[in-house]
C-alpha cells in the first residue's frame, strides 16, 4: 500500500497548534482492503477520518493501528476498527490511508488526548454562562424600574449611574438589548460549532458503523441544546424576573464592553432592521419595558399585596384608584329619592330649616320641579344672607355643573376640578335630573366609607349579629359584593344590592322577604325599606366565605 503524508495536530491551550509528522512505506496486512496506520497518539486517543472525493475505498470513521516495529504489529491489531489507541500501544507514528496502490488522504484528523477534553468541556461552560449572562442582562435592564434604579444612583452605585441613564433613554435602552440579542446569537452558534467539532469525533467511534458521525453529531447537538436552553436561558431568566435590579447591576460593566464590541454589527443590524420595516410601511417602536396598563399595574398591586410590599389599606385604594375609569356617576351618587332640593323662591328661614334637617351645607336649588336645577346655594350665603335681612336666593346662586350619568367618575373629577366645583347634578338619558354626586362621593370611592358626627345614626355599610348574620347597606355596589363575599350574583342588571333584591322579588318590598337571586343556598331577606326602596339587606354566609369580609369594617350589630 502506498503511504501517504499527514499531518499530526496536537491540543493547545485554546486550540490546535500543527506538528510536521514522517511517512512510513510499506504494506501492512490488516483484515480489510482499506487500511490507517496510526502512531505518535497516547493511549485513550481517537481520529476523525474522512475520505478524498474521488477515491473508492471504504469510508471509515476511525481506524487505528499504531506501528513501531514488526513484533509489535500484531499486539496492536485489536485497535483496529475500535477508534482508541490501545494502552500498550503508547507509540511516534504517523497515519497513511489506501486501498491497494490508490493513495488516499486523510482529512479533519484530530488527536484529542484527555487533557483536550478537559478543556474542551471548560470551553463548552464558558459560552453557557456567556449566554446565560446576555439572557439574565436582556430581561433584567427591561424589567428594572427607573425610580428605582434612580434611588440607588442618588445612594452612590456606580452600576446604577451608569445604568439610568439607559433607562431614561429609549434609543439606549434599544441598544443594550440589541447587545444582549446579538451575544446571545453568537454565543448560541459558537457552543454548536465547537461542541458538534470536538465531542462528535469522541463520541462517533463509540457508536460505529458507517455513519456513527452524523449520529454523534445529532446526539452533541441536542444535548448542547438542552444544556442551553436550561442553564443558558430557562434558569438566568427566572433570577432575572425575581431580581431585575440586582442583575441588571451585576450585568452592566460586561454589557458596556459588549455594546462596544458589537457596535457594528449593531449598527448594521438595527439598520437593517429599520429598512425592513420602511419598506413594510411601519415604524419601529422603542423598547419601553417600564410603561403598563391599568390593568398591568393592577395586577402588579395585587403581587405588591401578596408580596407583603403593600398592606391591605394600601392595596384597596390603589385598586380603588385604578377603577374610576369603569365606574359611572350613577353607581355613586345621591339618587333623585333621597335628594333635598329646594324651589329657588324658598324662604330663607324654610330654606335653612330644611338645610339642618337634611344636613347637607349645599342645596340644590330648582324653578318649578327638581328636573329643571338651575344652581345650587351654600349654607354660609344663606346665613349672611339672613343676617343682612334679605330673602332672594338668587342673589347667591352658584353655577351648577351637570354630567351624564354615565360619564366615568375619573372624567366627572376632572370636571369638578376644572372648574372648581365641589357638587354637579347628574342627568339622564331623559334630561331629567336622575341624582347628584358630588367630591365626597369620588373621594369614598377611593379611602372608603367616611362619616362625619352628621353621619353616625346611619347603619354601617356591613355589619354582624351574634349568630353569624350579615347585614348589607342596599346601596352597595353588586360588583363590590361579588368581590368581597364572592356570591356570584348577577350584575348586568342592577347596580346596586337594594335595586337586584326589588328586581328579582318584582313587587313592592317588605320586610322580612327573602330571595335567592340565584345564588343556591344563600337567601337575601329584606330587613329595612323606605316606600320602594330597599334599605337594607341580610343573608347568611357559610365560614369560607365570611372569611373573605376582610376588605370592608364589619362592625358589630346588637
Amino acid at each position: 500500500m502506498q503511504a501517504v503524508a499527514c499531518r499530526r495536530k496536537k491540543c493547545a491551550r485554546f486550540g490546535w497548534n500543527s506538528g510536521a509528522c514522517s511517512q512510513i512505506a510499506g504494506t501492512l496486512a490488516v483484515p480489510a482492503t482499506a487500511a490507517i496506520i496510526a502512531s505518535g497518539c497516547t493511549s485513550g486517543d481517537s481520529f476523525r477520518v474522512t475520505r478524498r472525493a474521488g477515491h473508492n475505498f471504504p469510508v471509515v470513521s476511525t481506524l487505528i493501528l499504531p506501528v513501531r516495529t514488526a513484533a509489535n504489529k500484531a499486539v496492536c491489531a485489536s485497535g483496529l476498527q475500535t477508534g482508541t489507541v490501545p494502552k500498550q500501544c503508547n507509540l511516534r507514528c504517523t497515519i497513511i490511508i489506501g486501498q491497494g496502490d490508490q493513495p488516499g488522504t486523510v482529512r479533519n484528523t484530530a488527536c484529542l488526548p484527555q487533557s483536550c477534553l478537559l478543556s474542551s468541556f471548560i470551553i463548552i461552560a464558558l459560552l453557557t454562562g456567556l449566554t446565560a449572562l446576555y439572557v439574565g442582562a436582556e430581561f433584567a435592564v427591561v424589567k428594572s424600574r427607573r425610580t428605582r434604579i434612580s434611588q440607588l444612583a442618588a445612594a452612590g452605585n456606580r452600576f446604577a449611574r451608569q445604568l439610568l441613564p439607559i433607562l431614561e433613554d429609549p434609543r439606549k435602552l434599544d441598544q443594550l438589548v440589541a447587545a444582549c440579542q446579538v451575544g446571545i446569537s453568537l454565543t448560541g452558534l459558537l457552543l454548536g460549532a465547537y461542541g458538534e467539532a470536538v465531542l462528535a469525533p469522541r463520541l462517533a467511534p463509540l457508536l460505529g458503523g458507517t455513519q456513527s458521525h452524523s449520529l454523534a453529531a445529532t446526539i452533541v447537538l441536542l444535548l448542547l441544546t438542552v444544556l442551553l436552553v436550561l442553564l443558558g436561558e430557562l434558569i438566568p431568566k427566572s433570577l432575572a424576573l425575581q431580581y431585575p435590579h440586582r442583575t441588571a447591576l451585576a450585568s452592566m460593566l460586561p454589557m458596556r464592553a459588549s455594546q462596544i464590541i458589537f457596535s457594528p454589527l449593531i449598527w448594521l443590524l438595527n439598520g437593517s432592521a429599520l429598512l425592513l420595516l420602511r419598506l413594510l410601511g411601519r415604524s419601529a417602536a422603542p423598547v419601553r419595558g417600564s410603561l403598563h396598563s391599568a390593568e398591568e399595574i393592577e395586577q402588579l398591586v395585587e403581587d405588591s399585596h401578596a408580596g407583603g410590599v403593600l398592606d391591605a389599606d394600601e392595596r384597596q385604594m390603589l385598586r380603588n384608584t385604578l377603577r374610576l375609569r369603569d365606574r359611572v356617576a350613577r353607581q355613586v351618587m345621591t339618587p333623585r329619592t333621597r335628594l333635598y332640593a329646594a324651589p329657588v323662591d324658598s324662604s330663607v328661614q324654610a330654606l335653612l330649616q330644611g338645610a339642618c334637617e337634611a344636613g347637607h351645607s349645599r342645596i340644590p336649588l330648582y324653578r318649578n320641579t327638581i328636573d329643571q336645577i338651575i344652581g345650587f346655594v351654600h349654607i354660609k350665603d344663606v346665613l349672611r344672607l339672613q343676617v343682612q335681612g334679605r330673602e332672594n336666593l338668587a342673589e347667591i346662586l352658584r353655577e351648577a355643573v351637570f354630567v351624564p350619568e354615565t360619564l366615568p367618575l375619573a372624567a366627572v373629577w376632572t370636571v369638578l376640578e376644572t372648574k372648581h366645583q365641589y357638587m354637579a347634578a347628574v342627568f339622564d338619558e331623559y334630561g331629567g335630573t336622575a341624582g347628584i354626586i358630588t367630591m365626597e362621593d369620588l373621594l369614598e370611592e377611593i379611602f372608603g366609607e367616611l362619616q362625619d358626627e352628621f353621619d353616625a345614626k346611619e347603619n354601617a355599610l356591613v355589619s354582624t349579629d351574634k349568630t353569624g348574620r350579615l347585614f348589607l347597606r342596599g346601596e352597595l355596589l353588586v360588583e363590590d359584593v361579588n368581590e368581597y363575599l364572592a356570591l356570584g350574583l348577577p350584575e348586568h342588571e342592577m347596580d346596586t344590592l337594594g335595586g337586584l333584591v326589588f328586581e328579582a322579588l318584582g313587587r313592592r318590598p317588605s320586610v322580612g322577604d327573602e330571595v335567592t337571586l340565584g345564588v343556591p343556598g344563600i337567601s337575601v331577606r329584606v330587613e329595612s325599606i323606605d316606600e320602594l326602596a330597599v334599605l337594607e339587606v341580610s343573608l347568611l354566609l357559610g365560614p369560607k366565605v365570611q372569611t373573605q369580609v376582610g376588605e370592608w369594617a364589619v362592625a358589630a350589630r346588637e
